[in-house]
């Protein structure tokens, strides 16, 4: 079963950078912003107490809506917006009765387990984590306990006409490339922070004596010192490893609202110029 009809769940640029490329090989493709009115009111509706009918009577709410009638014959929805595991799990709930049995529910969710989320839907099997990188040319491919092998080929051939490298993992929150990376740019910005030398000096021992393509405190930059800063805290959370723990020019950058490349100025000051 091919697909050939998307839609989109977004409040950044990732999914926005989706759809163009998706739109440009033929797809019909149809973008919702998680912060437009009718996205809140799912939202708002979803979030109350329930009541007696209350499934029916969100169903009854919604039905005369324009919009729902795109989501009764979608292939995949691909939803990439805010980590948060509430608006995940709202959001699938309420798609799971609307959408026809053929649809994949996709989340670009590295945070939080699969499962759970897949959980609030009576079709787990369709239900599968799609992790895009920031450049957008990797895609990891997240199994929940349930996803089935067709779910994952449909997926695959989707990703493939996008011409995007998939590579596959188990559900492990958050996912492994943070886990490998995080320590590394966390040890950086101790080595900075501690004076052993500077954010250019640091940057250029790695890629010269490790052969990396990046310097971890460059690539911290963009990333964006704020989302590294919610990666890390997490993954201490859930570990208890001192590895984790974030170094404090986190705390001090973000508050000064230095959160790399968005900004212009994170651990290297892009004010002049776009490169390190």
């Amino acid at each position: 079963m091919n697909i050939d009809r998307i839609v989109i769940i977004y409040d950044g640029t990732i999914g926005m950078d989706l759809a163009k490329e998706a739109e440009g090989i033929g797809l019909t493709v149809d973008l919702f912003d998680m912060r437009d009115d009718f996205m809140q009111k799912i939202l708002n509706q979803y979030s109350a107490p329930a009541k007696k009918g209350y499934r029916h009577g969100v169903q009854r709410n919604f039905s005369k809506n324009s919009y729902i009638q795109i989501f009764k014959d979608v292939d995949i929805i691909l939803e990439c917006t805010e980590e948060s595991l509430n608006t995940k799990k709202i959001l699938f709930k309420f798609l799971d009765q609307i959408c026809p049995a053929k649809t994949i529910f996709a989340t670009n969710c590295f945070s939080f387990n699969l499962t759970v989320i897949a959980a609030e839907t009576k079709r787990p099997a369709k239900v599968i984590g799609l992790h895009i990188d920031n450049q957008g040319n990797v895609v990891e491919i997240i199994r929940n306990v349930a996803t089935s092998d067709e779910t994952v080929l449909r997926s695959k051939e989707f990703l493939q006409k996008l011409k995007k490298k998939i590579l596959e993992f188990s559900d492990y929150p958050p996912h492994l490339i943070h886990h490998m990376i995080m320590p590394m740019i966390n040890e950086a910005a101790y080595f900075l922070m501690q004076g052993v030398s500077t954010a250019p000096e640091i940057d250029n021992l790695m890629r010269i004596g490790a052969n990396l393509p990046i310097g971890p405190l460059a690539l911290a930059d963009l990333i964006g010192l704020d989302d590294c800063l919610i990666f890390l805290e997490r993954l201490y959370a859930s570990t208890g490893d001192n590895k984790f723990y974030p170094c404090h020019l986190f705390y001090k950058y973000v508050k000064s609202n230095w959160l790399g490349c968005k900004t212009r100025r994170g651990f290297h000051n892009y004010q002049d110029s776009l490169s390190v």
